[in-house]
């Protein structure tokens, strides 16, 4: 994904990039409704793209999962070059998303119209101070945090799952010649910018996403999209007495 976006989404754990990934052929082929070819070859690279993002917006549900090319950010302990594992659940508006960075899990839930957070004791500190985040950290790992709408901190992690995130390539697009994911038809694309990601869109049923890759990155990645169409549990808004609320106006957030 340049997660899965080609440009790089900031992550609150300290701020860290996230980006995108770019195509070879990918083990698992993505379920889609047809094998009809849908003409998406014969089209332009920017409508191309355009179609795909489209076909992402208007699935019903779709997982993406794989691994972040690392991205350096100083010395930061969270952007050490190290690929960050990543795991995506879209059913209609909800959604679960997992990453991994630096050994800890953070994990954004959207459900019912709420936006739940589970996060490191570490993550915390600069939102509501070391002593609070501490007094927090037991509930921590069997509880979520839903912040009030507008706290900056929170904003920017959920913005780094959003639909409309996972699949944006800048610069130029080269359209490369046909190719496969798994047995399934695909066109690609390769951005000019970056570290050159490429996107495989399938070419048979709807053009959906298949693999998004960054092959030119010091530590590349790959990220697929399957199970479009599937069913997925554990999307609900969770019980009430495992909610940690975090006010408006809370600290540094």
């Amino acid at each position: 994904m340049n997660m899965i976006r080609s440009a790089a989404v900031a992550v609150a754990v300290g701020s860290l990039l996230l980006a995108g990934c770019t195509a070879a052929e990918a083990d698992k082929p993505a379920a889609v409704s047809s094998t009809s070819d849908n003409g998406i070859s014969g089209k332009a690279p920017a409508e191309i793209l355009s179609q795909a993002r489209k076909s992402l917006a208007e699935a019903t549900s779709f997982h993406a999962s794989g691994e972040l090319p690392g991205v350096f950010r100083g010395g930061s302990k969270f952007g050490d070059g190290t690929p960050v594992p990543i795991d995506l659940k879209v059913s209609g508006a909800n959604q679960l998303g997992r990453m991994t960075i630096a050994g800890s899990e953070i994990q954004v839930l959207v459900s019912g119209g709420r936006t739940f957070f589970k996060v490191p004791e570490k993550a915390l500190v600069p939102v509501i101070g070391a002593a609070a985040a501490h007094r927090l950290a037991p509930r921590l790992a069997a509880s979520w945090i839903e912040p009030a709408p507008g706290l900056t901190y929170f904003d920017a992690l959920g913005r780094s799952f959003a639909r409309d995130q996972l699949v944006t390539l800048e610069g130029d697009l080269e359209q490369l010649k046909p190719a496969k994911v798994g047995d399934r038809p695909a066109v690609g694309l390769r951005s000019s910018a970056g570290y050159g990601a490429t996107l495989l869109v399938s070419a048979v049923g709807e053009p959906v996403p298949l693999v998004l890759i960054y092959p030119g990155a010091p530590r590349a990645g790959k990220v697929e999209f399957t199970e479009y169409g599937a069913t997925f549990p554990g999307l609900d808004v969770p019980a009430a007495a495992d909610i940690i609320a975090l006010p408006a106006g809370t600290a540094g957030a």
